[in-house]
């Protein structure tokens, strides 16, 4: 999850030499512009952002709900129009928009409320028994069948039968400090575990100075001894994330609150940049494409870049018709021509199926799971063969901003059968 990211991001857009900058900016200008009741001048911003931006679901509810208090009915109806094809429903918090369905000028409305039933095209595996875990991300292992779970909370990984008999693997203690448990990813090859820590207030008894540090940890999956641990350079707050491992063994690991990429090449002692810094607002889960040459980056904020990995280069993934490419936490590439996102940052929280018409552009999506309860806010997946296991109802929706728990149930695994999409 990635709004703290985003909020200290916010503060550095003090002008728009980059492109996080740049957006960042946007944003803030937009802000500025309704608290100040300027609201024609906020519906141009808005309206020129979604151009820019065209594949931002969240701001085209804004942008029509300038437009009923500025009685532009036809205005509002296309951005709403255009959300509900992008899958958007509403809960209509927001009075403008309330009034507007109320007086019946909302002429999706059905396409809307359609947006908002359940949907789900999977089965639960198992039920963890601990609720306060905050669970973020799940890996596999082909040798043994097991699933590892972290754990934000409790700064811990946890190593998991496939009937989810659990065991704990590492756990914060003096001899292994562990921050906040974030990505993980097994290497079957090399028989690693790879983990990041991050000092987050969500982190259990975390110290004051431990705010803001991070780190890539590499485990032996087999006997659990820590082989190496790897830190960003420098003195600033780093979030490690997300992150992806490559054939060779190569782990690509985004910084959502830093906004880099960062690589670790086989044998290397240090993280490097993998793209300048500032590409980038809050990046996620990094794909590989299949044959390795793309890597494939959802910024959380903006949609999802492709890094050419010869010369890393980036482009923007465009869509041929309305798609919601924000928000996306967890991105998986599924043969050729398939991507799967878990989209929690969305109008529902959903996890998706893109199809690619090119490595550059998205043609369609299908919904998998969306507005069923208990599927909370899911996080992250693994591939495997034909299965797609994910998180569900993992607690970020029961944690506020100060790391409490509200009471609720435990976080599942749930499973997808990729051969039947």
């Amino acid at each position: 999850m990635v709004v703290l990211a985003i909020q200290r991001n916010a503060a550095q857009a003090s002008d728009s030499g980059t492109p996080a900058q740049h957006y960042l900016k946007q944003q803030q200008t937009a802000q500025q512009l309704f608290q100040s009741g300027k609201l024609t001048e906020y519906a141009s911003h808005l309206q020129a952002m979604t151009k820019e931006y065209p594949n931002k679901s969240n701001l085209l509810p804004r942008l029509a709900a300038v437009y009923v208090q500025l009685s532009q009915d036809d205005k509002a109806n296309e951005a709403l129009q255009r959300f509900a094809q992008m899958g958007g429903t509403l809960a209509f918090r927001d009075p403008n928009l309330k009034q507007f369905r109320d007086a019946r000028k909302l002429k999706n409305l059905d396409q809307i409320e359609s947006n908002g039933k359940p949907k789900s095209s999977g089965s639960r595996v198992f039920a963890l028994a601990d609720p306060n875990l905050l669970t973020e991300d799940i890996a596999y292992d082909p040798k043994t069948g097991h699933i590892f779970l972290s754990s934000v909370h409790e700064r811990k990984i946890l190593n998991c039968s496939a009937k989810g008999a659990c065991e704990v693997f590492a756990a914060n203690s003096a001899q292994l400090p562990l921050l906040g448990m974030l990505a993980l990813q097994v290497d079957p090859v090399r028989r690693t575990l790879w983990a990041t820590s991050v000092g987050m207030k969500m982190a259990s008894d975390l110290q004051d100075s431990d705010d803001g540090r991070s780190a890539l940890l590499k485990f032996n999956v087999d006997s659990g001894k820590l082989l190496g641990r790897f830190e960003p350079a420098g003195d600033g707050k780093h979030a490690l994330g997300d992150m992806t491992l490559g054939a060779d063994g190569t782990a690509y690991v985004a910084d959502g609150l830093s906004g880099d990429v960062f690589v670790l090449k086989p044998d290397a002692t240090k993280l490097l940049e993998l793209v300048p810094h500032g590409t980038f607002v809050s990046p996620q889960t990094p794909a590989l494409s299949a044959d390795g040459a793309i890597l494939y980056v959802p910024d959380y904020t903006r949609g999802i870049a492709l890094v050419h990995l010869q010369n890393q280069t980036v482009e923007w993934v465009t869509s041929a018709v309305p798609i919601a490419l924000d928000g996306i936490d967890g991105l998986y590439v599924i043969g050729a021509d398939q991507l799967i996102a878990v989209q929690n940052g969305t109008q529902p929280e959903r996890i998706v199926s893109f199809h690619l018409r090119s490595a550059r552009e998205i043609d369609g999506f299908k919904v998998l799971e969306a507005n069923w309860k208990g599927l909370g806010d899911p996080t992250h997946g693994v591939k495997t063969n034909d299965t797609f296991y994910f998180i569900v109802n993992s607690g970020w929706d029961r944690m506020d901003d100060d790391g409490k728990f509200a009471a609720g149930d435990p976080a599942q695994v749930w499973k997808l059968d990729l051969s039947q999409l």
